[in-house]
């Protein structure tokens, strides 16, 4: 995957690097939320933060003085939980790890001078689960778990299961773009990511002081979203000598 990755950015390079449009490499760093949709017979389950890291590398080719594409490998890992309306706690852990492909399409648009832009962008990427077929074998109703608030007791157990091992997601995203020292450029930039396969499900049985159990269902289509910042510097200067 890693490989596959770094063939492209070099191939993007390649066919770019003589234009009289300059070509980006930069690092992206972000914070992530994941977001789980809920089926819940009982309706007692509800949704925790699930925040992970968003790191990696990119390149961006400018087509037009207002427009360009980007390319890259992002790494982010993806976390699972659990929590009750009841308590006011929660618990979480790491699901699998993902890489990420992404390919967008941006516009920069000046908001003060040639200094301060608004960039817009549109785009497609491609995930691979990396852990795909490490499936949880914790049953529904095996193992149970207790958990116990003031006044109210609660009993789960849950099983995970992947569903695909590569899945895809449609990114729009809004960020505010600063020129530095005349070259590099510093981005703070809020996304969403748009699932389109399901990647993973979470299958609950509960029950709440003993009442009969519930059935609930958590599942993911890999979505999320998330802020972050970024640093970028013109790859073309080196072959330009500017």
């Amino acid at each position: 995957m890693k490989s596959i990755s770094l063939a492209i950015i070099t191939t993007v390079i390649s066919i770019f690097s003589f234009s009289q449009h300059k070509i980006y490499i930069g690092i992206e760093a972000s914070l992530a939320n994941d977001i789980v949709a809920i089926e819940d017979n009982g309706n007692q389950l509800k949704h925790v933060p699930l925040p992970a890291p968003l790191v990696g590398i990119k390149v961006r080719k400018e087509i037009h003085k207002h427009l360009f594409l980007e390319a890259g490998i992002l790494y982010k890992p993806y976390d699972e939980g659990i929590g009750f309306k009841l308590e006011p706690g929660y618990s979480s852990g790491t699901g699998f790890n993902s890489w990420i492909i992404p390919f967008r399409i941006g516009s920069s648009i000046k908001l003060h001078n040639k200094k301060i832009r608004l960039v817009p962008v549109i785009g497609y990427s491609l995930c691979k689960n990396q852990d795909y077929g490490y499936d949880s074998v914790y049953a529904p109703g095996n193992g149970w778990s207790y958990t116990k608030t003031s006044s109210d007791s609660i009993a789960y157990s849950y099983a995970v299961t992947y569903n695909n091992k590569t899945f895809s997601l449609i990114q729009t995203g809004l960020g505010i773009e600063i020129k530095l020292f005349k070259t590099v450029n510093l981005n703070f930039s809020a996304n969403y990511y748009f699932g389109l396969n399901h990647v993973y499900q979470q299958d609950v049985l509960y029950n709440i002081n003993g009442s009969p159990n519930q059935q609930a269902k958590m599942a993911s289509k890999g979505q999320f979203w998330s802020i972050g910042v970024e640093l970028q510097y013109p790859l073309s200067n080196l072959w330009t000598g500017h």
